[in-house]
């Protein structure tokens, strides 16, 4: 009996909690495409794209960016901007692989996720390296974004995320590519 009502509380709490903040979604692909990324100039040739260092989100914890959805907002920023001929999944000239190295969990009533990332690019016919880069992006959620602490964490590094493909794509854009 005694345990019975140390248990109800608890359980209490956490039903509240859930209800108030609910569970943690993964970034959404459509919040990490940027809206507009100025200045894209077109590089000829086709690419590749590989992600990795992204965390699958646990709906329990905490939201997270998946590779597979960083990849996802990433190829379709580069389809928008017509960065490159075309994406493709063999026989490219070039691989991008990105790399999120760091990608922090925010908390406190202003979120502020950062993202490390680096991007490198290679010439598949040679393998030669032709872009190392390295980007840290930053974005900053508040309670007026979202007022569940678990919606401004996703919110926070979703914004994150959206800088870092946006300026990516621009030092793709500005580098001097060899075919």
């Amino acid at each position: 009996m005694a345990l019975s009502k140390a248990v109800l509380p608890i359980g209490l709490a956490a039903l509240v909690s859930v209800s108030l903040f609910g569970c943690a979604l993964p970034a959404q692909v459509d919040a990490m495409i940027p809206a507009a990324i100025p200045n894209a100039k077109h590089q000829s040739g086709t690419v590749s794209i590989s992600v990795t260092g992204g965390t699958k989100t646990n709906p329990m914890v905490r939201s997270h960016i998946s590779d597979e959805d960083f990849l996802a907002a990433l190829s379709e920023s580069i389809r928008k901007t017509s960065l490159f001929d075309s994406i493709v999944h063999d026989h490219s000239t070039y691989q991008l692989n990105v790399q999120l190295i760091d990608v922090s969990v925010p908390t406190g009533a202003a979120m502020t996720a950062t993202i490390v990332s680096e991007w490198q690019l290679i010439r598949q016919r040679d393998s030669t390296t032709v872009l190392d880069e390295f980007i840290t992006s930053k974005f900053t959620a508040t309670l007026s974004d979202a007022f569940g602490g678990i919606t401004r964490q996703r919110l926070a590094q979703e914004g994150a995320a959206r800088e870092s493909i946006s300026e990516g794509i621009k030092r793709l854009a500005q580098a001097e590519l060899p075919l």
